[in-house]
């Protein structure tokens, strides 16, 4: 079963019914025949960890609006680039630059002299459909400040404030 390869998953089984905790907690368990009709009952706990999410992601969206309203372009396409690259794990960033204006609320012709200022600098290469991130920390450097705020949304839902700088 899945939930037995995760790690640090402990199971707990009384006859024919196993429940799954991990750190401590159950999140799933495991009911065979339970109301004698020989039915297999899998039930996961997700409801809490559902409206923690759904609440981070609409306080991400209320500030990165707010966001998009205060800050000006260069600031804007730092805090999203960054940030995008941490989640992301790597410096590609693959969507073309239609996509991230749209994101950031700003028109094409508005982001592309910025992208090509950030290039021309050398904290980023831009190519057709794609943003590689060169220099990470000068980038963070020119992000604006709700960068912080909008990383901790994004990490309180996965229980995460340590990955928070």
């Amino acid at each position: 079963m899945l939930a037995r390869a995760l790690p640090e998953v402990r199971v707990s089984r009384t006859g024919d019914h196993g429940t799954f905790f991990a750190a401590g907690r159950k999140f799933c368990w495991f009911l065979n025949n339970h109301h004698g009709d020989g039915m297999i009952c899998v039930c996961v706990k997700v409801e809490r960890e559902l409206k923690v999410f759904s609440f981070a992601q609409m306080g991400y969206a209320v500030h990165g609006g707010v966001c998009n309203a205060m800050h000006n372009a260069e600031q804007r396409v730092s805090r999203w680039l960054t940030t995008a690259a941490d989640l992301l794990g790597r410096a590609e960033i693959r969507l073309s630059q239609e996509e991230l204006a749209h994101g950031l609320g700003l028109q094409r012709t508005a982001l592309n002299p910025t992208l090509q200022r950030l290039k021309a600098e050398g904290l980023v290469e831009v190519a057709r459909g794609r943003i590689d991130i060169l220099a990470s920390d000068q980038l963070k450097q020119r992000a604006c400040e709700c960068s912080q705020m909008l990383r901790r949304a994004l990490y309180l839902e996965a229980g995460e404030s340590d990955a928070v700088e």
